[in-house]
């Protein structure tokens, strides 16, 4: 419980410094590359591949309120654009 918490208070201080919102569940892969970051969004069910590029205004977003996975999966090596909007528990990249 205390882990999630201080996940949790490191998020919003992450966001009031840097503009960018990554929600303590995310799984980040090595390599992961946010590029002039500011507006990027990442959901609590969010797989990111190795070496994936976000440009800024990046949302992996959800499109319900059920548990379960409900945000994006990208692979190895995928580039998405600034401000591309990516919602759903969809699969980019391989």
């Amino acid at each position: 419980a205390r882990l999630r918490l201080l996940a949790r208070l490191l998020s919003h201080l992450s966001r009031a410094l840097t503009g960018i919102e990554i929600h303590p569940g995310a799984r980040l892969g090595p390599g992961f590359f946010i590029d002039h970051g500011m507006g990027v969004v990442i959901g609590e069910t969010d797989e990111v591949g190795v070496d994936v590029t976000l440009y800024h205004g990046v949302t992996l977003g959800g499109t319900s309120w059920h548990k379960g996975k409900r945000h994006p999966t990208l692979e190895d090596e995928v580039v998405i654009g600034a401000g591309a909007k990516v919602l759903g528990p969809i699969r980019i990249g391989a």
